[in-house]
């Protein structure tokens, strides 16, 4: 309810045009009066004509329909945007979307297509990586915590029709498998194709956007084993498994993954002792303690074919563009480079903290995102370099070095993991960052509502 309060009834924006208006109208009717009193006073041709010439000069002076022009050339674009299927909640805002200087983009739904497919999964047994497995042959998967994982780790529903129900990424992974789903009002039991295999859902740990994972509780009703499974970002995983479970080159891969444009999640498991009375009493912290990782999955995102093009025009008409996206940098600069954001020839900085924790004393790290051994000192060294920040990294520069944050933000690109309130601070330091900067953010309309409703102009890309 407050996003979509957010949205129906934006903040209001003061421009000095609205704020100096009363003070142009006090000089213009001083300067009326005067002209009045001189036309009446020495004007020599009598009252009457004192007067009609005096108040010709008071409506030449104080035009009544000068704000009413305005704000009926609002309407009148409120009405051709309309035309063109594009809603306008406030029309005050139309003619400040053309002053626009720099324009923050979200990443998935705006520059890339809103659906991800399934591109395939890399399992993951006794600390090594296996061989990767493509979407459609994810039935020839042995059957391991793996596949459990995959078919119960989620909160996808059938209809009465048969149809899927739930978040777009799990929706895609169940059609891979080819899993059967209870019906409506049915005990949430999952079945294999064959039926040799049962999974009964416990309990389902909704999706944390503090934590960044998704979880359930499952008992496998061959082996009356009970498991937690947890999915998630792959870094929010990996900090939160048994550095044992982590195979040698799982950031690596990772990372090629997410330079290639996929969405990576990691799925990670553990086996619980406990009886189903005290299921429900198990804290969410316990739970993710002492977890394995199990493999990974990654979606192939597609830009949409005409995102380059608009951000080519963008820029050849002085608009700074920047990507501030949820997902990890690495795919945010990849996704940059594709539509044009981030020069193709420009060397790319990516900033990470030392400590992953931004209320811990740490610094600030700096490493190339195509060469992961070259050290570089400091962002400043390299001349016409782009930056990429974390999450963690725009949080400790807001907190701990706001002035260098400022000096180096007309060179940041790329904004990665950032959540709705992060995307706000984002808006709200290009609105800062000296006069005449003019701010519009683009989304989707879902989690950018309060960055859409802090710019001087939001276009939210929704059907809705």
């Amino acid at each position: 309810g407050r996003l979509i309060r957010m949205v129906l009834y934006p903040a209001m924006v003061k421009f000095k045009y609205s704020e100096q208006l009363p003070v142009v109208y006090a000089f213009m009717t001083l300067w009326a009066t005067i002209c009045f009193i001189a036309t009446m006073t020495f004007q020599g041709r009598g009252w009457v004509h004192g007067f009609f010439v005096g108040m010709s000069f008071l409506t030449q002076s104080m035009n009544p329909m000068m704000a009413v022009s305005f704000t009926l050339g609002q309407s009148a674009a409120a009405l051709r945007l309309k035309e063109g299927h594009i809603s306008c909640l406030n029309i005050g805002r139309i003619p400040v979307a053309g002053k626009i200087s720099t324009m923050v983009f979200d990443k998935t739904g705006t520059i890339t297509h809103g659906g991800m497919d399934l591109a395939g999964v890399r399992p993951v047994d006794s600390g090594r990586f296996e061989a990767e497995v493509s979407a459609k042959d994810l039935q020839n998967l042995p059957k391991n915590v793996f596949l459990q994982a995959l078919a119960s780790c989620h909160t996808v529903s059938t209809m009465r029709d048969g149809s899927f129900v739930g978040n777009q990424v799990e929706v895609v992974t169940v059609k891979a498998l080819q899993w059967r789903l209870p019906g409506p009002g049915q005990a949430r039991v999952i079945a294999s194709p064959d039926g040799q295999m049962q999974l009964e859902v416990l309990r389902q740990l909704e999706f944390d956007h503090h934590r960044m994972t998704s979880g359930a509780l499952v008992r496998c009703k061959e082996t009356q084993r009970v498991l937690a499974f947890f999915k998630g970002a792959y870094d929010k995983i990996s900090q939160i498994a048994d550095p044992s479970s982590l195979p040698a080159d799982y950031k690596d891969l990772c990372e090629s993954y997410a330079s290639q444009c996929y969405y990576v999640l990691a799925m990670s498991w553990k086996e619980l002792q406990v009886d189903d009375a005290q299921l429900g009493d198990i804290t969410r912290d316990s739970l993710e303690q002492g977890l394995k990782i199990c493999g990974l999955l990654f979606f192939r995102n597609e830009m949409k074919a005409d995102s380059r093009e608009v951000i080519e025009e963008l820029k050849e008409g002085g608009v700074s563009c920047v990507i501030c996206t949820g997902d990890n940098t690495t795919t945010g600069v990849s996704i940059g480079r594709q539509c044009g954001i981030v020069s193709d020839t420009a060397r790319v900085l990516v900033g990470e903290l030392t400590e992953p924790d931004t209320f811990k004393a740490s610094s600030l790290r700096w490493r190339d995102a195509d060469d992961k051994d070259a050290e570089i000192p400091h962002w400043a060294s390299l001349e016409h370099a782009e930056l990429a920040l974390s999450q963690a990294a725009f949080r400790w520069l807001v907190r701990e070095k706001p002035e260098e944050l400022s000096e180096m933000l007309p060179s940041v690109k790329v904004f990665g993991r950032m959540k709705p309130d992060d995307k706000i601070k984002v808006i709200n330091l290009w609105q800062d960052y000296g006069d005449g900067v003019v701010t519009g953010m683009v989304g989707d309309g879902g989690n950018d509502c309060g960055a859409l409703r802090t710019a001087h102009a939001g276009l939210a890309l929704s059907e809705a």
